[in-house]
């Protein structure tokens, strides 16, 4: 997609940001949660969901922008915005 080096460096801070904001904070969460289904499996299933949701975004970007009527501006935020919800999920 041609990214500037700001957008790229941006883009490789999802993970360490994405694992340092959003790990104690859901871990936190889950060791509250009392379902009959465990404590983790809600989080995984989420989180799972959550991860497939970026990978799609990233995958095709350029698809998606021409769906939503945008140009190449519009496939890299979906690109980085992707990446982001991707890295989330994961973490």
């Amino acid at each position: 997609l041609g990214l500037s080096n700001f957008l790229t460096s941006f883009a490789w801070l999802a993970g360490p940001l994405s694992g340092l904001i959003f790990q104690p904070i859901v871990g936190a969460l889950s060791d509250r949660t009392r379902l009959a289904i465990g404590r983790r499996r809600p989080y995984v299933v989420v989180g799972a969901a959550v991860g497939a949701l970026g990978m799609v975004g990233f995958a095709s970007p350029l698809r998606l922008a021409d769906w939503l009527g945008g140009g190449r501006s519009v496939a890299v935020g979906i690109a980085i915005a992707a990446l982001w919800v991707m890295n989330i999920g994961l973490n």
